[in-house]
């Protein structure tokens, strides 16, 4: 191995055919003689290139430096879950019988033996250095043409620096970090010439190509007049002792597809009885995206707001859309949904109850009006939700004093309602108003006014005993 290329290790198991479901464990013991526990995996990541294949791999350092590293490896099958696969064959294209059906898939046999198994290798590391490019720019020089070139993080806080030379200006520029390893989470920072200057940073949190790799795509507008453009790459955990990964820049490759993008349903806001604001977060991971919201009464939505643009940046972007005309008293459906040309995310599905329509009240005449009484009158539509009324009176619209609250029920229709009021003052004017409330709000009806009477109502007196008689009205004098 040449540094600062990482180990990778292979180990096939078969009998006849190979076998997965393997533990596969060992040790790695360095020119010093310090010895590290590895352990080798099938399923397809951390060096490993197909799942369930039989071939088990890893990736490991050599923090001693140059020198033979001694690998051995055990494989047992003492828990029993090992079995034959055909995962890392390449498919085959059988023909059809000669009844012009095709044949099955042949049944592979079980495994039963618990069995172990062990393997010593030895790998000689030469070129290792202190430290294999300058923390400081410009750096390693570099063409822009797409050719990897290796490093790797030597201590804590390492930070490498590459020239990027004989960039085209003409068109975007592509700089990326593949082949990651040995727990490689790097940083990858682009300058213009001076180093200095950032034009783009990203990680694979927020800048992964679909494929894995941290990539970054620099507009034309942004790449330096010279041609030249400096990059840098450190790991994300600045303790970070070890990391190995290849930087490339160029022109856009067939295999960078952008990372789709990441979105968050939030909870509604403002929500009335036919309106309401929805909300959530996008972030677009370095590419343009828009981003609209579905909503209905079930999560087969059926409406949609307008697609809206949420930029290209790698962070998260607070979006929001109101949507109205919705029915009261009603559970809505609603889910955010963006897209760029790396795929299209869909948010989880949240839900919001609309507000019922408050009740619809309507102040009538009063009447039975006298000198120290009277009956308010009106009528409220509680719009189908449980309604309490009373009404307000006094001698002035700020009225002062109200009626006991009596419940209006939960129909559609209007409901005549009124109370009786007494301990009035004679010849004396009253303003009255009635006042519905139920969960959608209160409702207040228009103000209405009556004078009290100024004299009694005639009271029938009788005299003798089943006589005649007669009805004695007191009136004022002048």
């Amino acid at each position: 191995m040449t540094y600062p290329e990482p180990i990778s290790l292979t180990a096939t198991v078969s009998k006849g055919l190979p076998i997965t479901g393997v533990s596969l464990t060992g040790t790695v013991e360095d020119p010093n003689g310090d010895i590290t526990a590895i352990a080798m995996n099938d399923e397809g990541n951390d060096g490993d290139a197909v799942a369930n294949d039989g071939i088990y791999s890893v990736i490991i350092g050599y923090s001693a430096g140059d020198g033979t590293y001694t690998v051995e490896v055990q494989v047992d099958n003492s828990a029993g879950t090992a079995q034959f696969t055909t995962g890392g064959f390449q498919p085959a294209h059988p023909s059809p019988d000669v009844n012009g059906e095709m044949p099955e898939a042949p049944t592979l046999p079980s495994i039963t033996e618990n069995f172990t198994r062990t393997a010593t290798t030895q790998v000689i590391v030469e070129g290792t250095l202190a430290d294999d490019h300058s923390d400081t720019p410009p750096g390693t020089a570099m063409d822009a043409d797409n050719t990897d070139v290796a490093g790797a993080v030597d201590s804590a806080d390492d930070v490498d620096f590459f020239q990027i030379n004989n960039v085209d200006t003409s068109k975007d520029l592509v700089a990326r970090l593949a082949n990651l390893a040995l727990g490689m989470d790097p940083v990858l920072t682009v300058y213009i010439a001076d180093g200095t200057t950032e034009v783009a940073s990203g990680s694979l949190a927020d800048a992964g190509s679909a494929n894995g790799y941290v990539y970054l795509v620099i507009e034309a507008a942004d790449l330096d007049s010279s041609g030249t453009m400096v990059a840098s790459v450190k790991h994300s955990d600045s303790t970070a002792t070890q990391g190995a990964y290849e930087i490339s820049a160029g022109s856009a490759l067939v295999s960078d597809v952008p990372s789709s993008p990441t979105v968050t349903t939030a909870s509604a806001t403002s929500v009335t009885n036919n309106s309401a604001t929805l909300n959530g977060t996008v972030n677009p991971n370095g590419t343009r995206t828009t981003y609209y919201f579905e909503y209905g009464t079930t999560t087969s939505y059926g409406s949609t707001t307008s697609s809206t643009d949420a930029g290209s940046v790698t962070t998260d972007v607070s979006v929001s859309a109101d949507i109205a005309g919705l029915a009261p008293s009603t559970t809505y459906h609603f889910r955010l949904v963006a897209t760029n040309s790396g795929g299209t995310t869909y948010g989880s599905d949240a839900t919001f109850d609309t507000l019922s329509l408050p009740p619809t009240v309507t102040t009538r005449s009063a009447t039975s009006v006298t000198l120290i009484s009277a009956t308010l009158n009106g009528t409220v539509n509680p719009n189908g939700v449980s309604t309490t009324y009373y009404f307000e009176y006094g001698t002035t619209t700020s009225y002062g004093s109200t009626t006991s609250s009596t419940d209006a029920g939960s129909v559609t229709t209007d409901v005549s309602v009124s109370a009786g009021i007494a301990g009035l003052a004679p010849s004396t004017t009253y303003h009255f108003r009635l006042v519905a409330t139920n969960s959608g709000g209160t409702s207040y009806g228009d103000d209405a006014a009556f004078t009290t009477t100024t004299t009694p109502a005639p009271t029938p007196t009788g005299g003798g005993d089943g006589g005649g008689g007669c009805f004695i009205s007191l009136i004022n004098a002048n």
